[in-house]
Parts: structure tokens; sequence; C-alpha cells
């Protein structure tokens, strides 16, 4: 695996949302940062990429547009790419930029990988929501298959609304 960084120790200030999208990086992974820290992530597990199929027809059914893992650039230091993002009704997105504004996200979709389960529950949701995106599912396996936990943005923060068995989207 070859990832060159842009320098070998980070700024001061944390590495900025230039040095991310200046990484090379071709082996698949990730890159997000997270407060002026990169973080890295494996490329998608053949699981996800079933799931991550599964909701954009379920989206596209609904003629919603819907992107599997596009940017999101929250601020300077912060920097997110949710598994899918699915656009708020009359909003585009430029086809060869790398980084999007949040105000053009109706529903942050993650998908749950056992590398991910705690930025996906605790810390994804606190910045989707800081930055206002209106709804934020997260997909998790269950006993019976993949579980669909949906949430809507209330006084700042995410709520439980529902929560419906992939298969049942899907179907």
């Amino acid at each position: 695996m070859f990832i060159r960084f842009p320098e070998a120790m980070p700024p001061a200030a944390g590495w900025s949302l230039d040095d991310v999208l200046s990484i090379d990086s071709s082996e698949g992974l990730r890159l997000e940062l997270h407060e002026g820290t990169i973080v890295v992530t494996p490329p998608p597990s053949a699981g996800h990429q079933e799931v991550d199929g599964r909701l954009i027809v379920y989206f596209h059914r609904l003629g919603r547009v819907v992107y599997s893992g596009i940017g999101i650039a929250i601020d300077e230091h912060n920097f997110r790419i949710p598994d899918l993002v699915v656009l708020r009704p009359g909003r585009s997105v430029v086809a060869e930029e790398h980084k999007h504004p949040a105000d053009v996200v109706d529903i942050a979709v993650e998908i749950v990988s056992p590398t991910s389960r705690d930025q996906d529950r605790i810390i994804k949701p606190k910045v989707y929501a800081g930055v206002g995106i209106p709804q934020y599912w997260r997909v998790e396996p269950g006993p019976e298959g993949y579980v669909v936990f949906m949430h809507e943005l209330r006084d700042g923060a995410y709520v439980h609304t529902r929560e419906v068995p992939l298969r049942q989207l899907t179907a």
C-alpha cells in the first residue's frame, strides 16, 4: 500500500482539506479529515458494496439523486466521505469536484463495518448534525440481515425515528 503524504509531519494547526486532497492514494483508501487528523479507511467490503448498491437502486426508484463516496467539506480541518449522499431536491454537485458543501446533502448514509463502528455511531452523526444535514441513516448488520436506523435532525441533534430491515426497503 502506498500513500504519499505532502510532508513528513502534520502542520502545527493539523492537516487541512487542501492537504488531504493533494495526497496520492492509489489503493482505493478513503482519506477523511477529523479536526486536522487524517482518518484512513480501507476500501469497502463486498457486503458493504452490496448494501450500497441496493440503497442506490432504492433511492433512484424514489426519484432521488444519490451518490456513493463523494466528499463533504465541513470546514478547513474536517472532511467526510459518507457511504451515500442523497441530494436535497433541486440541488446538484459538480462532477469533477472532490469536495462538496454540506448544504447540498439531504441524507447522509453510513454503512457500519467493524472498523468504523464508533465513527458511524458517535462521531459522524455529531459532525453531520453540526452542519445541518437533515437526515442521517446508519445501516448495520443484524442477526437477520442489515437494518437501517433512520434519524432526523431536530434542535441541532439527530433523533432516532425509525428502523427498517434493508430487505423491506429494497424488495
